[in-house]
Order: structure tokens, then C-alpha cells, then sequence
């Protein structure tokens, strides 16, 4: 693509938008032809589309382009949702969602639209003679149970899980966002004590059946420690 005289990729260029089209029709009809997705009794339950910080890097021509491809991928219809991961403009019906290390505070730009994290990260890049990073599995443990907490309604970590949810029933998340010390939580006239930086689940409003920080990890177990979120998304 890139020897196509004018094209310029990821804009609001004709020769990179002609490509594009071409290449996803083709995915798309394949996957059709195949029963691939969910509503043909697939297993493809959605479809992405990321552009995000790239989008700035072209201002006006930039949001045309994603204006585009929200109406492409409506334009395929597929059955399933499609959604713009790190897209704050998504235009409807496209959901925009999350990727990064804690995606807590992230709310989609709709009310009506779910609460995603597309892209759970469990660990970082591994620079070129840098030190290798490692993420305690508690931590991501913790960064998981509070995004459900406030309100998230999925999440995986790279791609996607499959899951039946079946109405009823009472669910709790208590947390305890201290690094350093134990916490008593009094919730529905009974005691909790939650270790610090911790969140407990109580899938019957009742009894504990996880805890962010009683998780262990196999790797460093005995070198590693406790410590507050450090990593910041980019």
C-alpha cells in the first residue's frame, strides 16, 4: 500500500479509505461465508476497530476518517457489536472502550453504552537493553475487581471470553484502596477484614469467595511486594 501514489494512511485519504474497504469486505464476507459470527451460531462475539490517539495526529481529516469507518463497519452488519477501542468520539451506534493497565475511571460516551476494557494489560513492552518489567498478579487481580466494581461490564485480556450471566441473586465488592494497613469494612451488619490494596467478592452479598490479594503469583512470588498502582496509561 504504501508504493499507491497520494495514499495516506489512517485519514481521511481516498486511496488508503479504497484499500481499506476492500481489504475489510473481503474479512467480513469470509467470516460470513463461514458462520463465524455469533448471530450465524459463530463464536465471534464482536468486532474492532482501534485508531484513538491517532486520530489528533489529523485533526479534521483524522475524525472524518473515523466517522468513515464507524459507518463501514454499520455498513457490513454484521449482527454483532462493533466497537473503537481508546476512541472518545465514537459516533453511535460504534461503543467506545478502554485499554490500559486501570480502567476504573473510564466511562463510555453514552449512558446507554456498556462499560468496556477491551484490553486488560498484564504486563508492558520490554525495551531494547531495558530491565524486564513484571506486574504482580495481585495487582491486575485488583485493577479487575474494581473495574467491575464501577460498573464495568466486560473485560478481557486480549481478546475476548465467552460467558453466560444468569439474573438474580446479590453480588458485593468491598474494597480497601490503603497500601499499608488492614481494613474492617461493616457491610449488611456483618465484618469484613480486607488486607491492604484489596478488593473481596462476595457473590452472594454474604461470603467471600475471592480476594485480589490473597491471589499468588508463580513468578518472583518471594521477591516481589505489594505496592500501589505505578503504571500510567499513554
Amino acid at each position: 500500500m504504501k508504493r499507491v501514489p497520494r495514499i495516506n494512511f489512517r485519514t481521511d485519504n481516498e486511496p488508503f479509505k479504497v484499500a481499506i474497504k476492500g481489504f475489510t469486505t473481503k474479512i467480513v464476507h469470509m467470516m460470513k461465508a463461514e458462520g463465524l459470527f455469533e448471530t450465524q451460531g459463530g463464536s465471534i462475539i464482536m468486532s474492532q476497530n482501534e485508531l484513538g490517539p491517532l486520530e489528533n495526529l489529523y485533526g479534521n481529516p483524522g475524525r472524518e476518517y473515523t466517522k468513515w469507518a464507524a459507518d463501514l463497519a454499520v455498513y457490513f452488519g454484521t449482527g454483532v457489536p462493533w466497537i473503537m477501542c481508546k476512541q472518545d468520539d465514537t459516533p453511535n451506534p460504534i461503543i467506545n472502550t478502554r485499554n490500559g493497565f486501570y480502567c476504573d475511571y473510564f466511562s463510555p460516551n453514552k449512558i446507554y453504552k456498556p462499560k468496556m476494557w477491551t484490553e486488560a494489560w498484564t504486563d508492558r513492552f520490554t525495551a531494547f537493553g531495558g530491565t524486564v518489567p513484571r506486574r504482580l498478579v495481585e495487582d491486575l487481580a485488583f485493577s479487575v475487581a474494581r473495574f467491575i466494581q464501577k460498573g464495568g461490564s466486560f473485560i478481557n485480556y486480549y481478546m475476548a471470553h465467552v460467558f453466560n450471566y444468569h439474573a438474580g441473586g446479590c453480588a458485593a465488592f468491598l474494597m480497601n484502596s490503603n497500601s499499608k494497613y488492614y481494613a474492617t469494612v461493616n457491610f449488611r451488619s456483618m465484618h469484613y477484614n480486607l488486607p491492604p490494596w484489596s478488593i473481596s467478592i462476595l457473590l452472594d452479598c454474604k461470603n467471600t469467595v475471592f480476594n485480589t490479594a490473597r491471589v499468588r503469583s508463580f513468578f518472583l512470588s518471594s521477591l516481589l511486594c505489594m505496592f500501589p498502582p505505578f503504571y500510567v496509561e499513554v
